[in-house]
């Protein structure tokens, strides 16, 4: 374990460099409270610190002013070597953030042991602040699972209960939004005759994002290359970890940074082998879309074309009922008669005109061949 000694007397300084050196220690030295300051402020910090209370400059007490005052959890175990042993500079001591004191002159057995204490101490925060890390990893797993679980679920509800495509696409953008906690949703159509242009169909935001949804279109000149000026294909999820230094993005990605969208990923919508248009999604986290997250993404993709495909089947279902019901309707209203056979040649349906003019109702003939009437 790294110590760092300071001390102004030159020879307690080698005393306890030596000391500390056979007892196994990795030792830094600084002659006065200046030299050690900037010892601590520079690289991987000592775990321990041996500071003489009264040094020129900068004291002992001022050093662990300064360390205490450093925004890290991983602080280091500070002993006071001091002759001041009075309550009252005890408290001081104490009050500066000094977790120990040693008063001079100490025997080498008394150092040492403090030395352990101090080391089993440093150790067992080391554990604590990993524990604590683990900790806040799994509530932020946690979150994020409560999160993918809510979208999943209100997804399922919006292709439930709307029988509206648009519809569809709005409250899908809504939910990433709301639900979400994404900074911007958008989703673009192909145009009818250029397929690296998006016509923007719905789109949701946070407040402040106030941007142009058409720069930041799918296209040659946005951020639709690879760096090669080769458009890159639509049939692939692609995410964007950065997009202030992706070269997709230069022609707007300093912008966006400011407008905090910061990554996206690009979510193809296909029906059948068709390209239909894209969802974009943007994050205001750099490197926001990691496995877990574009896995989500891509299932939702798939739930939103599933929504699309299933609308336009009912609404080509109800269209072709609807011209079956008229053609049957003018089929029956006919003023000429009509049979209908199957590919045996026995009757399958005859209209009201052929029942006037043979005097035979349609079940007195089904099933029937035509000749033998």
């Amino acid at each position: 374990m790294r110590v760092l000694v300071a001390e102004d007397d030159n020879a307690s300084r080698s005393f306890l460099q030596k000391l500390l050196t056979k007892w196994g220690y990795e030792v830094l030295t600084a002659r006065d409270g200046s030299e050690a300051w900037e010892s601590l402020k520079n690289g991987e910090g000592p775990s321990l610190l041996v500071l003489d209370w009264v040094m020129p400059g900068m004291d002992g007490i001022e050093i662990c002013r300064r360390v205490r005052e450093k925004s890290t959890s991983a602080l280091p175990y500070i002993i006071l070597l001091t002759a001041k042993d009075t309550e009252e500079d005890l408290a001081i001591g104490f009050e500066a953030g000094a977790n120990d004191f040693l008063a001079k002159p100490f025997k080498r057995q008394e150092l040492k042991g403090r030395l352990l204490a101090g080391e089993r101490i440093v150790k067992l925060q080391v554990q604590l602040n990993e524990r604590v890390n683990q900790l806040e990893n799994q509530r932020l797993e946690i979150e994020r699972m409560n999160r993918s679980l809510r979208i999943l679920l209100q997804c399922s509800q919006i292709l439930a209960r709307t029988d509206n495509e648009n519809a569809l696409l709005q409250e899908t953008c809504d939910l990433l939004v709301r639900s979400g906690g994404y900074r911007l949703a958008w989703i673009g159509y192909k145009g009818k005759d250029d397929n690296s242009q998006l016509i923007s169909m719905a789109s949701a935001r946070q407040a402040g994002v106030n941007v142009d949804i058409t720069r930041l279109s799918w296209s040659a000149n946005s951020w639709g290359t690879d760096g090669s000026g080769a458009l890159l294909p639509f049939d692939t999820p692609t995410v964007i970890g950065d997009i202030l230094t992706d070269p997709r993005c230069k022609t707007w990605g300093e912008d966006a940074s400011n407008l905090g969208l910061n990554s996206a990923i690009m979510l193809p919508l296909s029906l059948g082998n068709s390209f239909q248009g894209v969802l974009f999604v943007y994050s205001s986290e750099v490197e926001a879309f990691d496995a877990e997250e574009s896995k989500l993404m891509v299932g939702l993709a798939d739930d939103l074309t599933h929504g699309i495909l299933s609308f336009r089947n009912r609404l080509e279902r109800k269209r072709v009922e609807d011209v079956l019901r008229k053609l049957s309707q003018a089929v029956e209203q006919s003023p000429v008669s009509v049979v209908i056979t199957d590919l045996n040649g026995n009757i399958e349906y005859v209209n009201l005109k052929f029942s006037r003019l043979t005097g035979y109702s349609f079940e007195e003939v089904l099933g029937k061949n035509p000749s033998i009437l």
